[in-house]
């Protein structure tokens, strides 16, 4: 019995060694991790899953984080709601759900997610892997368009940029005139956006351009950056609040400068209270709540005189100040226009603003997206926005810079795709005109609006699609005998193409592929 026991003995421990021994070994497995996705191309909007899986799965937790590259844009076309991932023990496999947005533009995106670090495993021979997402193109041959003049939206203001000639952005004489003229090769823009300087020494700067402007018909309003840097809280132009006790202080520098313009003969239109008081930069800037926009609304606009008053001007055209002003009577009262700026957010309707009879300004915005500055695809893009506006009911759509690399016009001084883009509107929707009714977006990739000012009928046709869309356009009511066609593309600008009568009222025209269509009614 005793030589039983101890064999037992000794088989046990070389057993409790043997799965000692596997243990450790298993612990000192190092797998490789491989990355996939669910998909490798898309159309328009969806969801992709990326995969992680392991060479073979393993007894501790192995962890992953990840970079997003290429051509897609984070919060634009893809949302991932963590960037690391984490494989359990004992699994082979672990899933990150990728939520693509739709895609709005003709071209391919790429987003590229690529392995930045991992712990517990060794990178496999999928490092990085690449997702192809595409606009589903339908076939469009033909489109008809019944314009309806007697039902009528928004008065048009105009359409716009801004110069900042103490900020290196100095429109010349001759750009100017390119910049506000209305004949060929021109933009027409019919808005100037002033800076109001928190230094009154400095609003000698803008005075050669305003006077230029105005005497080309030009309407002027401005929009202050800060206020003196002595009124506000933290004693700086950049950040800050105007403390209470100066709201008088800043209102007579506000007046200042709109008197500075009178004494020149150069009349103001509209001004600003403020630019972007929702969000914090590190430039000239100052924070405004609702509460505080209501106290200067209610108690020291009045002292501006006879100029039209803009607030808030919202970085994304935010609800949740404007809709405070226009909520308070005492506020809405002094409020003319609600302005705001599109930066990610607020291309919508705003039923509230138009219900209290206030005009809505698109004050500030400018198409940079993907990088393509000078390429036709994003003057397009810039085209599709001036769209969205003016459906959204919006009286005014100003550009930043109007003389920029990315601008209306380039460092050059001569007009780019963008500007020639923005003159399809610009040129033909003169201040005054009305917004009609017309279907917006008859069919895929073809965009339109249209406008009535003193009889003239103007119809901005944009085509979105790779190939030419036949056209069949009539007016419900009204006569039109003929029409003149301006064309904008990647290959001409803003060019008077031809002239097009009606066979039994219908117009028969062409879209050109990728473009942008002005069809001007003629006596």
């Amino acid at each position: 019995m005793k030589i039983v026991n101890t064999i037992g003995r000794h088989l046990l421990l070389l057993l409790a060694l043997s799965l000692f021994s596997c243990s450790e070994a298993d612990e000192d497995i190092v797998p490789e991790v491989n990355l996939s996705l669910s998909v490798a191309e898309m159309h328009e909007a969806g969801s992709v899953e990326l995969v992680a899986t392991l060479s073979e799965a393993v007894k501790h937790t192995v962890t992953l984080t990840f970079a997003f590259e290429g051509s897609a844009e984070l919060n634009r076309h893809y949302y991932v709601q963590y960037s690391s991932l984490t494989i359990a023990a004992g699994q082979e496999s672990a899933v990150l759900p990728l939520s693509i947005y739709t895609v709005t533009n003709s071209d391919p995106i790429r987003l590229v997610v690529s392995i930045a670090s991992v712990q517990g495993a060794l990178e496999g021979s999928s490092r990085e892997v690449e997702l192809q997402i595409f606009k589903l193109q339908e076939e469009v041959e033909g489109v008809a368009l019944s314009v309806k003049a007697n039902q009528q939206y928004q008065l048009i203001r105009g359409f716009g940029g801004i110069s900042v000639p103490d900020w290196g952005n100095h429109l010349s004489t001759s750009e100017a005139n390119l910049a506000f003229g209305v004949g060929e090769g021109q933009v027409g823009l019919s808005l100037l956006r002033l800076r109001i300087s928190p230094d009154a020494n400095r609003f000698v700067d803008i005075l050669d351009l305003a006077r230029q402007a105005h005497n080309m018909g030009v309407t002027l309003f401005a929009s202050p950056w800060s206020p003196p840097a002595w009124m506000k809280t933290n004693n700086n132009v950049v950040g800050g609040s105007l403390k209470a006790e100066n709201y008088g202080d800043y209102a007579a520098h506000l007046k200042s400068f709109i008197d500075y313009l009178a004494g020149e003969d150069i009349p103001l239109y509209a001004i600003s209270i403020q630019n972007e008081p929702d969000i914090a930069v590190d430039y000239e800037s100052c924070d405004w709540t609702s509460a505080e926009m209501i106290a200067f609304l209610s108690e020291h606009v009045g002292d501006l005189g006879d100029v039209k008053i803009i607030a808030p001007e919202s970085f994304q055209f935010r609800k949740g100040i404007s809709d405070a002003l226009l909520n308070n009577d005492a506020a809405a009262a002094r409020l003319d226009i609600v302005g705001g700026h599109i930066y990610g957010g607020g291309l919508e309707p705003y039923p509230l603003a138009l219900e209290k009879g206030k005009e809505l300004w698109m004050t500030e915005h400018f198409v940079n997206e993907e990088g393509a500055i000078t390429e036709w695809k994003e003057a397009l893009k810039t085209a599709k926005e001036i769209h969205d506006c003016m459906l959204a009911d919006m009286s005014a759509y100003v550009y930043w810079y109007i003389r920029r690399y990315y601008g209306l016009i380039d460092e050059n001084g001569q007009v780019s795709k963008k500007g020639y883009a923005v003159s399809n509107f610009a040129r033909f929707v003169r201040p005054g005109a009305r917004r009609v009714e017309v279907p917006d977006n008859p069919a895929p990739g073809i965009h339109v609006s249209a406008y009535e000012q003193e009889g003239q009928m103007v119809v901005v046709v944009l085509n979105e699609n790779d190939k030419a869309v036949q056209l069949d356009l009539e007016f419900a009511d009204r006569e039109v005998q003929r029409l003149e066609t301006y064309l904008t593309s990647a290959q001409v600008d803003c060019l008077d193409m031809a002239q097009h009568s009606p066979v039994a009222g219908v117009f028969a025209l062409e879209l050109a592929p990728s473009s942008v269509s002005t069809f001007v009614s003629l006596d």
